[in-house]
Order: structure tokens, then sequence, then C-alpha cells
């Protein structure tokens, strides 16, 4: 809203960001609202034209009087002193931001906190959900299990889930979509709840994307579950050519190590939920002395991920954030992996590709390290996911109490071995 006379408006000018070109600022005005008399009439019309509600608003005005649009209609009212400074148009937003959530949360009884866990799930609060085959897995987040009479789907059943965060759910995902900041509602919401939601409708939203959403296809509709598209092969430490990674193991050791850097094993990311989702081969893996040969079939699987990852952000606008092994099915020919399929779209973010550079966008999802609006071309985004991988699965090992600190270090010496295909 223009709040004075709009005619300096016509002479100051700004960027067209369509035509690049030079163009009056009024130009960029969608409700033009002036003319003498109370602003309570201004924000009347502006509603009545925008549709939109007074929450919405924010009005920055040097008349003290004009805070009766606060007082009477709900729009949020910045008082200025001295003309419009940084600082005031700054903490003006920040008032805003927590008068509109305090607003639209003012009915929501939101638990404060809760303690994620892998154990079993009350259906009660899981509005419509479809029978449910074989489980497959669990960890911190939830559990997957085969849905009966559907081979070629799953369905993930987020942990924690309650009724009451249906509405903020909806909320959320709205911002996510429109590439907006949730961070203005941690005022009315435990921040560890608030990053759970986020990363629920991260998932919807990605899963969306790269079109593996199967149910609900309404955002409204999510009640805690979303089926999804299964994804082809199997998990690399299922296979032959993973078990030919061992080549010998002794018992009794008080500190495992590895021999050989070129030569570990992909222990994944798995681990944070050890018991359930961990193979007892592995388990046993971490409690013994042992040495691992034909490291190319690792060398190969990384860089199948990366193409996997290549091929997600160039056809739909999504990078994976968080491919480790443990997230990858793979197609094998033989003792070989051929080709990767990524899945677990929770932790995930906005990329395009403009034929050059993977640009990566403006999202903040929860757990993603990643750093914001970054270019990368191929080779350096290449480069830096492989070394993401092997630092992973090599930190895992550290955490496990596999190799030491001082191994993780002489690791990098043999990072070009692993970024050469």
């Amino acid at each position: 809203m223009v709040s004075r006379c709009d005619r300096a408006l016509w002479y100051c000018k700004t960027s067209d960001p369509k035509t690049r070109k030079p163009k009056p600022i009024i130009f960029f005005v969608q409700y033009d609202e002036v003319y003498q008399g109370s602003k309570i009439k201004h924000f009347q019309r502006i509603g009545d034209w925008s549709g939109l509600e007074y929450a919405e608003m924010i009005f920055f005005s040097a008349n003290a009087v004009d805070r009766e649009t606060e007082t009477k209609l709900g729009v949020s009212f910045k008082h200025l002193h001295n003309g419009i400074t940084w600082n005031d148009y700054r903490d003006g937003l920040e008032s805003w931001k927590s008068k509109r959530w305090s607003r639209l949360t003012g009915s929501i009884s939101l638990p404060l906190a809760f303690s994620p866990s892998a154990g079993s799930f009350d259906r009660r609060n899981y509005s419509a959900l479809p029978s449910l085959g074989r489980k497959l897995g669990s960890g911190k987040f939830g559990a997957v299990y085969e849905l009966a009479g559907t081979p070629n789907a799953v369905i993930k059943i987020f942990n924690n889930w309650d009724t009451r965060y249906q509405q903020l759910f909806g909320q959320v995902y709205q911002l996510i979509v429109a590439g907006r900041s949730v961070d203005h509602i941690t005022p009315a919401c435990e921040a560890e709840v608030l990053r759970y939601v986020q990363m629920w409708a991260f998932e919807f939203r990605n899963l969306e994307a790269v079109s593996q959403l199967k149910a609900p296809q309404d955002p409204a509709n999510f009640t805690g579950w979303l089926v999804m598209s299964r994804a082809r092969g199997a998990p690399l430490w299922t296979t032959q050519a993973y078990q030919g990674f061992l080549s010998q193991r002794t018992t009794g050791t008080t500190r495992p190590h590895i021999l050989d850097y070129r030569t570990g094993l992909a222990v994944s990311k798995m681990f944070r939920s050890w018991s359930a989702w961990c193979p007892r081969s592995l388990r046993e893996l971490v409690s013994h002395n042992v040495s691992f040969n034909r490291p190319a079939q690792l060398k190969d699987a990384f860089h199948l991920v990366v193409d996997a990852m290549e091929e997600i952000v160039q056809i739909y606008g999504i990078e994976h954030c968080d491919a480790h092994l443990a997230n990858v099915m793979f197609e094998m020919r033989g003792d070989r992996p051929i080709k990767a399929h990524l899945f677990d779209w929770g932790i995930a973010v906005r990329m395009t590709w403009d034929g050059v550079q993977y640009v990566r966008g403006n999202d903040v999802a929860p757990w993603v390290d990643q750093e914001k609006n970054v270019s990368y071309t191929r080779q350096q985004f290449r480069n830096h996911w492989i070394s993401w991988m092997v630092r992973t699965e090599y930190e895992a090992y550290v955490r496990r109490g596999v190799i030491s600190v001082e191994d993780l270090n002489g690791l990098w010496e043999d990072l070009l071995w692993w970024q050469r295909r």
C-alpha cells in the first residue's frame, strides 16, 4: 500500500525482474489506496480487493493515530519516528510474524515437545491408514511397511504423529511450497516439534516433485503416513558383491580397525537405528578386527548414487541431501551394481540445472547442512557428493570405534582416488 501521494512513485524507478529494464515503482504496487481520511477505510478496501485477512498485513506509519488499524482491524502496525530505516523495517516484519502466527494458531492445542522413538504407534492417530503388509524396517523418524496387495508401493508411518499437528502441518507445507521461512513459527511451537513437522512437509513436497507420491494426494489429508513408490533393487549389503568385500575376520580384539582406507566397507548412517535396520553381519563387523578387498565395488556404488542424484535434479529439480547407502537400492548385473535408485526424501531441497551449472535454491530443510544458493559445475557437484558419502561412511566407523579420528584424517589422502571414475 502506498501511504502518501503516489505521484513520487512515477519518478522513482527500479529494475523490472523480467525485462531487467528500469520501470516506475508504481507499476509494482498492486493495491493503491491514496486519499484523505481514516486508514481503516484504506485497509478495508484493500481487504475487499485482495481477499487477504488483516493479520496478513503490516502498516508502517509516522502517525500514531494510525495505530487504530491494529486495535480495530488486527493489522500489524509499526510506528515510525524519523522516516523508515532498515531496522524499522526488520523490526516491523518480526513483530508481524509473531503476531500473525499467534493469531493463526490461537485455536490450536499443540504438544510442546516429544521424544522420538522407533516403538509401536497408535493406529487411532492415523486416519484412513491402509492395510499394512510386512514391516521392512524402522528408525528414529518412523517405520516402513509393504502395502498389502500392492507390490510396487510402500507406506511410511511417521513416529509421534498426533492429530493436533494436522493444521500446523498444512501451514508449514504451504510456506515450504511458497519458498518462505518457517522461523516465525518457533515462538508458538517447541523447536524440535517444528523440525519434525517441517521434515514431514518436505518429504510430502519432494515426493510430489519426483513423482513418487501415491497417497494422500492432498496435503490437507495428511495424517502421519505416506504411500510412495517402492525403489527397485536391493540394499548393497544384501548383495553377493557386498559379501565379497569381507576377506577375513578374527575375534577377541579390544580395538577393531580397518587396515586399508581404500578397502572400507560401506557401513552407512543406518547405524543411527542400529538394532532395527542393520543385518547381523554388520553388527558383528564393528566388534572384530577386519580387512577388506575389492574396493572398486564400493567406489562404483558411490558414483552410481551421484548419477541418480544428477538425473533427479535435471528432470525434477530436487537435490537429495541424505544419499548415504542406507537410502539407496541397487540393481545388479552379476556381482556389480549397475544402477542406483534413491528413496527417503525428507532431507532434500530444490536445485536447478541450466546446462552448465547446478544451482541450489534457498530451501531451509531440517538437518540439511548444505549451503543455500550455491552453484556447482557438474564435476564440482560430483566431487562434493562423493566426498560427502566417503566422509559419512567413515565417520560412522569413528562413532562406532572401528577406526580412530587419526585414521579418518588419513583418509583424505585417498580422496582423489574415490572421486576419479
